[in-house]
């Protein structure tokens, strides 16, 4: 029998030497597995993989998961022989020692830094990686992002290179020196995030180089990440996934695609380099699809530069496929209908995330990496904000395996069902939530690869991941720092 070959990190140094590769899985630093947190076996992992009952993974034992957080995952009906998701937890300890010297700890691999001799805090990661075409840009995020290593403990008093740091979104504050610098924590944070994102992207993509036939260089992640920290929560977002904030008041979508911004994102990229989509696509955006029959016939249609519409005639040039189009939900930053889903450039479901850095499209051969971007949308949330914190307001991490199926309504009612009867105290009822909705939206097999949910909808076949943070203990954490 043939050795099991996977797509990995090779063993090498992690700073200089990273390098994505096909190998015998015996050797692997970051070999395929399931999240640590499970404290699942290989025997668990290899039974976990069934794919006729798409079991629901929790926890062993839900009590040591951070933050009392719930967690659950399923795997898809056939369409790849892995879960490509990943998914990581971590309580991280931020240490400064100056304005040259922040650095961040996972606490679990480092019990034994003497914290008495300078500033520190800690803030806990949650994070869905999303694999696409494989499951190798996923491991190695879930492995390799530390989110936070140029964010440093932020008070009223510090100040960072020179500018005046103000707590929140304050905008009063100018150093003397720097009259323009406004920065605030909130901005800080923001940033780092974001350069955490970019700079596993460009350090995977500059190690990569030109292997082409590497498995890793293919395989795309969308990922979303919660950053709780200094009593804020980070969600930053980039792909397909969604955090859902539920609470008893309200129900609020804290990421999505924004079709407005990434449609102008694409189409400016795609008229300073207009080599880029050839002579295969235009990058205007059209109210219709086009025919020969609009021919020397006015329509509407939008370029990079413009928020509303204007008319103009149709050549030939207008017939050729839009770059990008945004009527419908699904419509956000792709091209068109393709097994009821829309693609960039007709090869990709997603225009952010890590990975896919020598994807050509199959009929044209255009490049899709110059579109792709890891930078992720952050949005902050101060939970000092939120008047009132009880257990049963939540914050949902998920895949999109589970947003295929379900909408934020339909999340809200079961969520807030399945915690209408729970005791106040059990902790285990956030694994419960997170096994309940995996349950409606993995729904029912009725035939070979397709599923069905109890109201006789088509349910998810797809991989689903889904963390359910409770509001109430990540606030309690912050205050304990």
């Amino acid at each position: 029998m043939m050795p099991k070959l996977v797509s990995y990190i090779t063993e090498s140094d992690f700073i200089s030497n990273l390098l994505p590769a096909v190998v015998n899985s015996q050797k692997l630093r970051y070999p395929y597995t399931r999240p640590k947190f499970l404290y699942f076996s290989n025997e668990e992992i290899s039974l976990s993989a069934d794919q006729s009952t798409r079991p629901v993974l929790c926890p062993k034992d839900p009590s040591k998961m951070l933050l009392y957080a719930g967690y659950a995952k399923v795997i898809n009906a056939g369409k790849t022989v892995q879960n490509e998701d990943q998914a990581s937890a971590k309580l991280l300890s931020l240490k400064q020692r100056g304005y040259d010297a922040e650095e961040a700890y996972d606490l679990a691999n480092h019990r034994d830094v003497d914290r008495s001799v300078m500033d520190r805090a800690e803030a806990t990661l949650s994070a869905i990686f999303d694999g696409h075409a494989g499951s190798g840009a996923a491991v190695m995020a879930a492995n390799c992002l530390h989110i936070l290593e140029t964010v440093v403990y932020l008070n009223k008093k510090e100040t960072f290179f020179g500018c005046a740091v103000q707590p929140s979104f304050s905008h009063n504050a100018q150093n003397a020196l720097y009259p323009d610098c406004k920065t605030t924590s909130d901005s800080l944070i923001v940033g780092a995030i974001e350069t955490a994102f970019v700079n596993i992207w460009c350090m995977n993509l500059e190690l990569i180089g030109n292997k082409k036939n590497s498995c890793g260089g293919y395989a795309v992640a969308a990922h979303i990440a919660a950053l709780f920290f200094l009593g804020k929560v980070c969600v930053a977002n980039a792909g397909d996934c969604r955090a859902l904030l539920v609470t008893s008041s309200e129900t609020q979508k804290l990421t999505q695609f924004n079709p407005e911004t990434e449609r102008k994102r694409l189409q400016f990229l795609a008229y300073k380099n207009p080599d880029l989509i050839s002579n295969s696509f235009t990058r205007y955006e059209y109210s219709r699809f086009l025919t020969r029959h609009d021919l020397r016939r006015k329509v509407f249609y939008r370029d990079w530069f413009m928020d509303e519409w204007a008319a103009k005639t149709v050549r030939e040039s207008d017939l050729k496929m839009p770059l990008s189009n945004e009527h419908g939900e699904k419509a956000m930053l792709q091209i068109y209908f393709f097994f009821l889903q829309l693609r960039l450039l007709n090869t990709v479901g997603v225009s952010r995330g890590f990975g896919d850095y020598h994807l050509f499209t199959a009929d044209n051969k255009i490049p899709v990496k110059p579109f792709l971007s890891p930078v992720p949308k952050v949005k902050v949330l101060d939970l000092h904000k939120l008047h009132s914190l009880y257990d049963k307001d939540l914050l949902v991490l998920a895949s999109d395996g589970l947003w295929d199926a379900l909408n934020n309504d339909d999340v809200a009612v079961i969520v807030k069902t399945a915690l209408s009867n729970s005791d106040s105290a059990d902790y285990l009822k956030y694994t419960m939530v997170a096994q309940k909705l995996a349950i409606a939206a993995r729904g029912n097999p009725v035939e070979p690869y397709r599923w069905q949910m109890s109201n006789g909808s088509c349910a998810s076949t797809d991989d689903i991941t889904i963390f359910i943070i409770p509001l109430k203990y990540a606030l309690a954490s912050a205050r304990d720092l």
